[in-house]
């Protein structure tokens, strides 16, 4: 396959480097990349676009590397002109509980029972354990530049953890 010797990547609209002894052909536009790879059978080409924190977004196949090339070259002109568009702030401010409250507190004063009311006479204590653990079983897809996506996760049930933990569950 020497398609890659026949094209003149200098008239291409973006830069393209080929990566060393492979016949794949890498564009970066940072944050993104797109790239144009030749399939195990050598025989078609397919187009990629990584995006940071995002699957991987695969062409169709294409019989020759100038539809690749052209291919990704137009997505990631697509994703540059989304990124550009001016992005219309949330109107929904996050305001914490205890602001609200003092903002608040004449309209609730109907609603509002103190904390001592519901409180018991004798204090008691209960012990709260947050565990955090890590699955026993999982499958992995990659994401863009490497980065990998756990799915399919199997835990450990909270009595098998009690159990090995020696808790009375």
């Amino acid at each position: 396959m020497s398609e890659g010797n026949e094209i003149d990547f200098s008239v291409r609209p973006f830069k393209w480097e080929q990566e060393p002894d492979k016949l794949n052909w890498i564009c970066d536009r940072p944050p993104n990349r797109g790239s144009a790879v030749v399939t195990e059978d050598n025989f078609f080409w397919r187009g990629c676009i990584e995006r940071p924190d995002r699957f991987k977004r695969w062409s169709s196949y294409f019989v020759n590397l100038q539809e690749a090339l052209s291919w990704v070259e137009q997505e990631l002109e697509k994703i540059e002109q989304e990124s550009d568009e001016v992005v219309e702030p949330n109107p929904w401010k996050r305001v914490p509980v205890a602001d609200l409250i003092v903002q608040r507190r004449e309209k609730l004063a109907d609603y509002w029972i103190e904390p001592a009311t519901m409180e018991p006479n004798r204090v008691t204590y209960r012990a709260m354990i947050d565990l955090k653990y890590e699955p026993y079983d999982y499958k992995i897809w990659e994401m863009s530049f490497g980065k990998k996506y756990r799915h399919s996760k199997k835990f450990a049930s909270p009595t098998q953890l009690a159990r090995e933990l020696r808790l009375d569950p």
